[in-house]
Formats: structure tokens, C-alpha cells, sequence
């Protein structure tokens, strides 16, 4: 009788140099960074399906700035959709318009758009009255792969409008034997995303922005 047998591997390396030996037939979700190497491996073949997968950044909506309307609305016209698509993404993805919803679900609204806008964004954050405020944003690669590159995006692009992230971000690397997670502290997410890249960690990733 025909069988499979189904693995866990967890990590996006060894999942696809276990697909380029041999070792297994097929993968899913590959690391999407790596699609581009995979795509001239000789007959290794990439199925992209379009999914209901959201990628989300909540807001904690009960503590100050975020609390106010105009400030969240400053920072969503302030968000680069289309760049985090192309940078982060890799192209394997769409605007999802701050509705978590893929195009699979009935509810899905064709008609949502939110645009990106710099001007209408300061005007909201004047309006807000947090002009120039700093605040903390979270990042782990363990979240979605690119959530790193994605928060130094970010980083970027609010600064346009006068909104700081605080400087300083601490790594943790977690071995995959468990344990209690090391921490290193950089200067800024630019210099921990750079460390970061630099080495082959096989093992969880924590980015905790500090003051």
C-alpha cells in the first residue's frame, strides 16, 4: 500500500537543504528569502497558493499614544504596504487593507483601501498632539520570518513623520534544547539586525526594543 511519512522541521535552513539533497520530497512554507535559490535547484518546482495567512502589528489600544485615533491612524498611512510586500515578502503576499482576512473568506472586502500617505499622516499626528513621540516596538523573527527587516522598515518610515522608535535592542537566542534564553545588547535595530544576519543561528530569536 502507498504511504508518506510526514517530519517537523522546524528550522527554514535545514528544512530546504533537506529538499535540495533529497531527504524529503517536498516542503511547505519555505523561508521566503530562499525562494529565489530554491527556484534553480533542477527539479525542485514552487507552488505558490495564495492563502488566508495575515501578517498583523496590534497596538495596544489601552495604553497612551495608542490609545488615540489620530496617532493610530498616523502610523497606518505612515506604513510602507507595498515596500513590506517587495522587501520583506519577497512579492508572496498582498495588501490586506488592516482587515485580517485572506480572499478565502466570505467576509473579505475587495473595497478597503488604505493608502500611503505622509502628509494626511502628519496632519493626524499633530492632531493626535504626539508630535515627536517615542515608543516601543517589539520584533521576532520567530513571529514571521522578515519581522526584523520589517520593524527596521518601519523604523524608517515613521521617523518621516516624527515618530521615534527607542534606540536599543537586546537579542535573546534561545537553543532549540530549551533553556533559558542569553541576551546580547546592541546599540540600535539596525546593528542587531546586521549581527543578526551575519551568523547562521539555528535557534529561536527574540527582539525586545528597550529604553
Amino acid at each position: 500500500a502507498d504511504s508518506h511519512e510526514v517530519l517537523a522541521i522546524l528550522d527554514d535552513t535545514a528544512r530546504q537543504s533537506a529538499l535540495i539533497s533529497g531527504s524529503v520530497d517536498v516542503i511547505n512554507r519555505p523561508a521566503l528569502k530562499g525562494i529565489a535559490r530554491l527556484k534553480k535547484v533542477k527539479g525542485v518546482n514552487i507552488v505558490d497558493v495564495a492563502s488566508n495567512l495575515a501578517f498583523t502589528h496590534p497596538m495596544r489600544m489601552d495604553v497612551t499614544p495608542f490609545d488615540n485615533m489620530d496617532f493610530r491612524t498616523a502610523l497606518k498611512l505612515s506604513t510602507p504596504r507595498q515596500e513590506f510586500i517587495d522587501k520583506v515578502l519577497f512579492g508572496y503576499g498582498a495588501i490586506g487593507n488592516d482587515q485580517p482576512l485572506g480572499p478565502g473568506f466570505t467576509s473579505y472586502d475587495t473595497n478597503l483601501s488604505v493608502e500611503y500617505d505622509l502628509d494626511k499622516a502628519k496632519h493626524h499626528l499633530k492632531k493626535s498632539g504626539h508630535e515627536g513621540v517615542t515608543i516601543d516596538l517589539s520584533a521576532s523573527n520567530t513571529s514571521y520570518g522578515g519581522a526584523m527587516d520589517a520593524a527596521q522598515l518601519f523604523q524608517q518610515h515613521w521617523a518621516k513623520i516624527g515618530v521615534n522608535l527607542n534606540n536599543g535592542c537586546t537579542i535573546y537566542i534561545q537553543s532549540a534544547r530549551g533553556g533559558l534564553p542569553t541576551g546580547k545588547h546592541f546599540g540600535s535595530l539596525g546593528e542587531a539586525l546586521e549581527s543578526y544576519k551575519a551568523k547562521d543561528i539555528k535557534a529561536a530569536l527574540y527582539a525586545l526594543m528597550e529604553n
